[in-house]
């Protein structure tokens, strides 16, 4: 069973990672999220978690965006995911591997917000 209050956020940069961290608390502070550095990390924590919506970067090392969201479909995982990425090139990939959205980094404090009421929505 999918954890509606749990977000998993997959990026190598520790940076990025906090300021997704940070636009989750702000607009849903009833949300945890945990993080992972690359999608070999982040595979192993879903089966784990069972986060209800996975934020995940495309380059990363180990393993990148789209084979970790490649691994995560062939493994029958529905969990919405959203891709972000620095470079607007990987959406495609990003959607066809079977990402649910695709969010450029600069769009991030605009764009992520809504997918966040749309994706998890609040319980009473």
């Amino acid at each position: 069973m999918l954890s509606s209050s749990l977000v998993l956020v997959v990026d190598d940069e520790a940076d990025v990672r906090a300021l997704i961290q940070r636009i989750i608390s702000r607009f849903r502070p009833d949300i945890t999220v945990h993080t992972a550095p690359n999608g070999q990390v982040a595979l192993f924590l879903c089966h784990q978690l069972l986060p209800a919506l996975i934020i995940s970067d495309v380059n990363m090392p180990t393993m990148d965006g789209i084979a970790f969201i490649m691994a995560l479909r062939t493994a029958g995982m529905k969990t919405p995911v959203i891709i972000v990425s620095a470079d607007p090139g990987y959406e495609q990939d990003a959607l066809h591997a079977g990402a649910d959205f695709f969010i450029y980094k600069p769009e991030l404090f605009r764009a992520l917000p809504p997918l966040l009421q749309q994706l998890l929505p609040h319980t009473p």
